[in-house]
């Protein structure tokens, strides 16, 4: 409980102390440079700097650092976990995107990739489609970026 009092009292203490200083480099930046244009952005920058110190100071008297920290490490192990769960499917899409553009690869093509040759009946962001001897063979988008590609023919097939 004491504890608790002391920290309340340094927390005012500090406070005032940060009004006090914002008052008096207000006054002196005022007074000294008034003819000066943009004078009150130095004020702004001295209180913005104090401002930064005196939160600083209360963090570590209400021990707040500790829990800013194991906050912000929590919150970047989980962004690196699901960064490195979606990298496939991310992949698949940027190649989905770059397919789409590609003018020789489109429904219809016939193309031979991984060893399966057949035409591509169905192209979206994350998969491609072949169709070969009556099978449906789906492709994951990635794959044209790390097999070798052969395209047979860009003729589209008129159904």
């Amino acid at each position: 409980m004491a504890q608790l009092l002391v920290q309340v009292l340094e927390t005012f203490i500090i406070i005032a102390a940060l009004v006090a200083i914002n008052l008096a480099a207000r006054f002196i930046v005022q007074r000294k440079l008034m003819g000066l244009e943009g004078h009150e952005y130095l004020v702004r920058f001295i209180w913005l700097i104090v401002a930064i110190a005196g939160i600083a100071y209360l963090s570590v008297i209400w021990e707040i650092i500790s829990l800013i920290l194991g906050t912000v490490a929590t919150i970047g192990a989980l962004a690196i976990i699901i960064g490195i769960a979606v990298m496939p499917w991310l992949s698949d899409i940027i190649v989905g995107v770059t397919l789409y553009i590609n003018p020789l690869i489109r429904v219809g093509s016939e193309i031979e990739i991984g060893g399966m040759r057949g035409r591509i009946s169905r192209m979206n962001l994350t998969t491609t489609q072949i169709t070969a001897n009556e099978a449906l063979i789906i492709i994951p988008n990635r794959k044209f970026r790390e097999e070798l590609v052969m395209i047979i023919s860009t003729k589209e097939i008129s159904d």
